[in-house]
């Protein structure tokens, strides 16, 4: 028996709002956490290891917890770029290379959607946190990032 064709086109149109429903970047992604430590201070990121992840980053977060913070992880060492865009907390990115070392901290502030922030050299990894964190906790060039296990990223 065939259907009306106002029912195929409803049905056409739950199929294609429900898609991008599914497809909609603003709603919450599982992410993987870990624990992992800076020049032997502890916190708890998020690992961005794949292109969503990372396109996403920490966008509409209202507050990050003290000793918590995003690991994006890249393939390949390259110069990394990283905005603000629709994110509402000033932050500190430090930059590490291949081997771990931190290269450079740099802040970023909130809603600054207009300029990138740029690693100076190839690094492997970034490390958001909250503005501050890095100086708090004494942690400058060449510091080690340590993680539990090797981390794949494509």
């Amino acid at each position: 028996m065939r259907r009306p064709a106002q029912s195929r086109w409803a049905l056409f149109a739950i199929f294609l709002v429900s898609g991008a429903l599914a497809l909609d970047r603003r709603q919450p992604m599982p992410v993987e956490k870990m624990a992992i430590q800076v020049g032997g201070v502890p916190l708890v990121v998020e690992v961005a290891n794949n292109p969503a992840a990372r396109a996403r980053g920490l966008q509409e977060r209202g507050a990050l917890a003290a000793n918590a913070g995003m690991l994006f992880v890249y393939p390949q060492p390259k110069r990394l770029r990283f905005w603000m865009k629709n994110t509402p907390i000033d932050l500190d990115i430090g930059f590490f290379d291949d081997e771990g070392r931190l290269l450079e901290v740099l802040p970023m502030t909130a809603f600054h959607e207009r300029s990138h922030t740029v690693s100076s050299a190839p690094a492997k990894y970034a490390l958001e946190v909250n503005r501050g964190w890095f100086a708090a906790n004494r942690i400058s060039k060449d510091a080690r990032l340590e993680l539990p296990s090797p981390m794949a990223a494509w």
